[in-house]
């Protein structure tokens, strides 16, 4: 139990900074990003496979 936890959401959040713009982009046919933090990027090791990428693509797209 955190007694105090205004007081460590402050000290883990400190000197963090904003995370900068992703850049979005389609590969055949997916929308993915460069976020450092982005579960839509396949170049970070936490990604979404390829099929959860182009499942949430195709959801967006028929929002259209």
């Amino acid at each position: 139990m955190i007694e105090a936890p205004a007081e460590v959401a402050g000290m883990l959040l400190e000197n963090q900074g904003q995370w900068e713009l992703a850049h979005w982009r389609s590969a055949d046919s997916v929308w993915i990003n460069d976020g450092g933090h982005s579960y839509r990027n396949p170049c970070n090791a936490f990604a979404l496979s390829e099929g959860r990428l182009r499942e949430i693509s195709n959801a967006f797209d028929d929002e259209e």
